[in-house]
This record gives structure tokens, sequence and C-alpha cells, in this order.
């Protein structure tokens, strides 16, 4: 299970990003993680930025 901190303005958890990845998905959990694949690549901050975005589509 992972855990979950209630912040008071949201919820903070651990994400272990795999990127390029054939598509933007969340894939199971690693440790106390939750796993993401995401198709863009590792390079200054886009890997950030597409997690950032993915979980605010969600």
């Amino acid at each position: 299970m992972i855990p979950i901190d209630d912040s008071g303005n949201g919820v903070n958890f651990a994400v272990k990003v795999h990127p390029r990845a054939k598509k933007n998905a969340i894939t199971g959990e690693l440790v106390d993680a939750l796993k993401v694949s995401l198709t863009s690549p590792p390079v200054q901050g886009r890997a950030n930025e597409a997690c950032i975005e993915f979980f605010a589509k969600l």
C-alpha cells in the first residue's frame, strides 16, 4: 500500500516515473510509490511536467 499524507491543501504520495513509454498510464506500485508510465523524455523537466499534467487531468 502506498502511504498518502494529507497536507490540508491536498495529498502527497511518492511517484516512480517510467519515461519514454508507449502511453501515459498508471502501471502499478513499486515498493512505496505509485508507478506511472509517461511518453515524455526525461530531459529538461519534461517528464516532471508531463507527470503533473497527467495527474491534473485525472
